[in-house]
């Protein structure tokens, strides 16, 4: 809902008024914070926990919202624990939001969430499965700085896409992530 919600916000102001700026400068904060986030999983920066601790500062609010949704037998209360659950704290979910927000519509907004909802479920699994079963050797530096060169290399590409983002913007949102 969130990420429709941004969306629609950005493309309300896109209709209005043209806000390229804006979104480079969001786009260039959602590939910054993915090269944060790679620095962090490598070992190499405190600044990704120190983001969310300033997030946490919502989580009472969140946790005061949910204890009124204790149960969620039915759609609607399900579809509203959903909604106090998806502003939870979580740096990475951030970036994808500033993406969602620069993507130009309420259905973009939405597609990119759902997006990375659908990439990120089957690897939260497999790193649950992974960690518990390889616990020791995923500590290993090597594994740690493989992981995060990988997330900040995603961060770096898509700076490098910068220039061409007005033409991306323009064609649609696949043209932004594809």
């Amino acid at each position: 809902f969130r990420s429709a919600l941004a969306g629609g916000v950005a493309a309300s102001g896109l209709a209005t008024v043209r806000l390229l700026p804006v979104q480079t400068a969001l786009f260039v904060l959602a590939n910054g914070l993915l090269i944060l986030m790679g620095l962090y999983l490598a070992g190499q920066s405190a600044i990704v926990p120190q983001l969310e601790r300033v997030g946490a500062r919502l989580w009472p609010l969140m946790r005061a919202m949910l204890k009124r949704i204790p149960d969620t037998s039915t759609p609607a209360r399900q579809f509203a624990a959903g909604m106090a659950w998806g502003w939870t704290p979580c740096g990475m979910v951030y970036s994808m939001l500033t993406l969602a927000l620069l993507s130009g519509g309420a259905a973009e907004g939405a597609l990119v969430m759902a997006a990375f909802g659908a990439g990120t479920l089957p690897n939260l699994l497999g790193a649950s499965w992974a960690m518990t079963r390889f616990r020791m050797q995923l500590r290993a530096p090597r594994v740690r700085l493989a992981a995060g060169a990988l997330v900040a290399g995603f961060g770096v590409l898509g700076l490098v896409r910068i220039p061409g983002l007005a033409t991306h913007l323009r064609e649609g949102l696949l043209c932004i992530t594809g």
